[in-house]
């Protein structure tokens, strides 16, 4: 019983983390190209990725899956400009 408030919670901080970035960037608080954005992005994504997985959302893991990749590349971006 313990474990599924665990995943729950991995989820809730998922959906956090995702829509505090939007939410943060849509406001002007953030660029969507600042290093603050694309993490809150990429720990977001990771724990929708293993929430879905748990849940067997395989629709949801196809999104979660591009939106890691996407911060993924968009990260390497920032760190490699140095």
């Amino acid at each position: 019983m313990r474990s599924i408030y665990i995943l729950e919670a991995i989820g809730i901080i998922g959906s956090i983390m995702i829509l505090g970035a939007f939410a943060l960037n849509s406001f002007g608080a953030i660029a969507s190209t600042s290093l603050s954005y694309q993490m809150m992005n990429l720990i977001g994504g990771i724990a929708f990725i293993y929430y879905t997985l748990k849940k067997t959302a395989w629709s949801s893991l196809v999104v979660n899956f591009a939106w890691v990749l996407i911060s993924v590349v968009a990260l390497y971006r920032i760190f490699s400009r140095g």
